[in-house]
């Protein structure tokens, strides 16, 4: 029986062996006549030696002729027919099992687990195969991977016994694009069928005709029975007050019943805060408040659970997490002495930064401070009154500082510290300019106020690049025009201080300077309500905030930084901002895993499959990070096609199937016992002789 090719046009590639052939000939050595007076001092040629390198230069010919000729004759792939009884037999086929490993699959119907069910009804098609059939096994969800390239169904069945659902998103139209990728890869000239297993949810078939499927290719839809399952999910939680938005859970129900008594319970670092019941008309979505505990600083986890029993458990958690930053730490000095608190020169000052300062709430801000006498500064300043330094102090109106006021603030202000002078009606201008010349951005001149009858002086400028400032610079952010002031001193900045804010006569409202290591931000008016209504408008405390930040030398301080939250399934990428450090990624009751950032500080493609809380740790265990991974919002309806509606979205085109190169060189064989792999195994061995010959021929 005569072989056959698969790919004939290739056989043309056999003209190629005369290069060989020409290369010998023209290489080959030409033998000269030349006339000599004698030949009795020249050896006698032996003629049995050129007869034997003649011959290895004939075989070294053979041999690349030969390897040349194996190599073309693989590719073209022969083989041969198969004959007799078994060419009477069913042809050979190739099938592509797309089962879809999307989120929804863990929900349970009545019948079970959708996955489970998908498994056995892929096992039915793998046990009616023949032995010889081909089978690829892709699985589809937020990503799509080949499980298994074209093997006998005995293969494919142990690795689909193996396969496990995932908690990354769906998109039907997806996995059948990739399915027709690998099926690409095989050989088109088999029967060809496409076996969908899934439980076709709606939202991942929306985009289903955006791939045209080949006439060629037959497409079996394996039915899981289930319609409509009925399920209720935390579709969101928001820990903290955005754009008027108090912090909330939403609840979505995806039911066709009521919902009644269910409990929604909500922990903070795996401890009970509150819990309450909710009830939730059939396909209602309802929003349940939410008060976030005081935390300590640190990272810490939440989670929001429904107590109900539905078809899809993943997601009846949703999982945040907080980070509360170490607040800012100040010192404010109170002059006055014997008052009550609302007289105190500062205490505008300190419920701007802390209202609950001296309660049992304190603590929850982001600011903190301690009021001090002024004849205690000194000492505190230089670290002998208190374990630490203040990030920043606050210096109403004082009387009479002393010199020990001016050198220990100086020398505080030089290391670092933030320093905020307010002005008032207890200050000497001469004072202030001798015990204070090293850290006044200002030498103070006259003091002058306006009569009842004259308009009082508002903000005119302001520098929004400022950080003193910034809080202001997007539209309704506040209105600086309000603000009232009638008293104030003439002020002459001194050579390296900027003024940050004016009157709308020109004269310096606020200076700010850099001294050493520290800033000063001099205010000119008062700390209270006698020269300025400021403290009485809304804009007043983000000022204060923002200049206590400034001087504590903080970039920003967030109150709940709540982190985004990511969807299961997906590749994330983390600017850590740590080159080439080993990075622990670890989820809360699993696994650790070890990465690596690249140069740029970055972990590149981190696959976040599972819900739940993950942490990132460097080398010495010091948390870098806390993210809350949460299941794809889409995979929480469980509404699904019939088989026949799927069939309907389909759409078919008479484009056939076109195989890839590496497919119609090495494909699968197609009608018989094909031989290229032996024919390119003894070309391999030739390439391997050919060298050790042609240095033998050369010597």
């Amino acid at each position: 029986m005569l072989p056959l090719f698969t790919n004939v046009a290739l056989l043309a590639g056999l003209a190629g062996i005369a290069g060989p052939i020409l290369i010998h000939l023209l290489l080959r050595r030409k033998s000269q006549r030349l006339r000599f007076s004698t030949i009795q001092f020249f050896v006698k040629r032996d003629e049995q030696s050129m007869r034997k390198r003649k011959l290895r230069n004939l075989l070294l010919l053979a041999v690349r002729v030969i390897l040349f000729a194996l190599v073309v004759l693989a590719f073209a792939r022969p083989y041969l027919p198969i004959g007799g009884r078994a060419a009477n037999q069913a042809p050979r086929q190739q099938v592509v099992l797309l089962l879809d490993a999307s989120a929804s699959m863990l929900a349970t119907g009545i019948g079970g687990q959708q996955w489970e069910k998908a498994k056995q009804l892929a096992q039915k098609v793998l046990v009616g195969l023949q032995a010889d059939d081909q089978v690829a096994l892709v699985s589809s969800a937020a990503q799509n991977l080949t499980i298994s390239e074209f093997a006998p169904a005995s293969v494919v069945s142990e690795k689909l016994a193996k396969l496990q659902a995932t908690a990354g998103a769906g998109d039907l139209s997806e996995g059948l694009r990739y399915a027709l990728k690998v099926l690409s890869r095989g050989n088109v000239a088999f029967p060809t069928t496409l076996y969908i297993v899934s439980d076709l949810q709606r939202n991942g078939c929306q985009n289903i005709g955006n791939v045209p499927l080949p006439d060629s290719v037959s497409l079996k839809i394996l039915d899981l029975g289930e319609r409509f399952s009925p399920n209720v999910s935390v579709a969101e939680v928001q820990l903290e007050r955005q754009n008027q938005i108090e912090p909330r859970a939403v609840v979505s129900s995806f039911s066709d019943e009521n919902l009644s008594g269910a409990r929604l319970i909500f922990k903070v670092d795996s401890q009970e805060v509150s819990s309450s019941a909710i009830d939730l008309a059939e396909g209602a979505t309802t929003n349940v408040p939410l008060i976030l505990p005081a935390l300590t600083p640190g990272w810490h986890s939440a989670e929001v659970k429904i107590d109900v029993r539905d078809s899809l458990a993943a997601d009846d958690s949703h999982y945040s997490t907080v980070f509360v930053p170490e607040p800012v730490h100040g010192l404010v000095v109170e002059p006055k002495k014997s008052v009550k608190v609302f007289q105190e020169e500062s205490y505008f000052i300190g419920a701007a930064l802390d209202p609950a300062h001296g309660t049992n709430q304190s603590g929850r801000s982001r600011y903190t401070f301690e009021k001090l006498a002024v004849e205690g500064l000194p000492q505190k300043l230089q670290g002998t009154a208190g374990n630490s330094k203040p990030e920043f102090v606050t210096l109403p109106a004082v009387k009479q500082p002393s010199t020990a006021d001016g050198s220990a603030l100086a020398s505080y202000v030089r290391g670092g510290g933030g320093l905020l002078i307010f002005l008032g009606d207890e200050v000497s201008a001469n004072a202030y300019n001798s015990t204070f010349r090293e850290v006044l951005p200002a030498e103070l001149g006259k003091k002058t106020s306006t009569d009842e009858s004259e308009a009082p002086w508002r903000i005119a400028e302001f520098k929004k690049s400022s950080p003193l400032f910034s809080v202001f610079a997007e539209p309704n952010s506040g209105n600086l025009l309000l603000p009232e002031f009638r008293t104030r001193f003439t002020l002459t900045p001194v050579r390296g201080s900027v003024v940050v804010a004016e009157f709308d006569d020109g004269t310096p409202l606020v200076i700010s300077q850099q001294i050493g290591k520290g800033n000063v931000v001099l205010v000119n008016t008062s700390g209270d309500t006698k020269w300025t209504d400021w403290q009485k408008h809304k804009t007043f405390v983000p000022w204060m905030q923002a200049t206590a930040t400034f001087l504590a030398n903080r970039k920003t301080v967030l109150d709940h930084n709540s982190s985004e939250s990511f969807v299961s399934g997906n590749e994330v990428d983390f600017e850590l901002g740590l080159a080439r450090q080993s990075i622990t990624l670890k989820r809360d009751g699993g696994t650790e895993l070890k990465l690596k950032t690249d140069d740029q500080g970055r972990l590149r493609d981190v696959v976040l499959d599972v819900p739940g809380i993950y942490s990132l740790k460097d080398d010495s265990g010091k948390e870098l990070r806390r993210i809350a991974v949460n299941l794809p919002p889409s995979e929480s309806s469980l509404s699904s096609l019939a088989p026949g509606e799927l069939q309907q979205q389909i759409v078919r085109s008479a484009e056939p199937l076109h195989p890839t190169l590496s497919a119609s060189l090495f494909g699968n064989p197609n009608q018989g016992r094909e031989y290229w792999r032996i024919l390119l195994l003894g070309a391999l061995l030739l390439m391997l002789m050919e060298p050790l010959m042609a240095n033998k021929t050369a010597a």
